[in-house]
């Protein structure tokens, strides 16, 4: 098997949609949106420059060719599954 695989959970998702998501499941309140234009001064430098980066990947050849399906599809599960695993480890 030659070649590039995308590895990836499949979640078509922006990370705004990603973080909404979370923030709703573990009962917290939305993060603030905030513009592109805005950002550079209210987000790590780290986060932007993941932002600025961002793209969606298909993992279909990672499916299709190597057999490999995500554990937790769709996202809500896999949030909710983490979740539980932090409360579990903590308290």
């Amino acid at each position: 098997m030659a070649g590039v695989f995308n590895v990836t959970d499949g979640d078509p998702a922006t990370t705004t949609e990603f973080l909404q998501r979370t923030a709703a499941l573990a009962g917290l309140p939305s993060p603030p949106l905030v513009a592109f234009a805005d950002a550079a001064g209210q987000i790590s430098p780290g986060m932007l420059a993941f932002l600025r980066e961002s793209r969606r990947v298909d993992n279909r050849r990672m499916r299709e060719v190597l057999g490999v399906e995500p554990r937790y599809a769709p996202a809500r599960r896999r949030i909710a599954a983490s979740l539980a695993e932090m409360q579990e480890t903590t308290g």
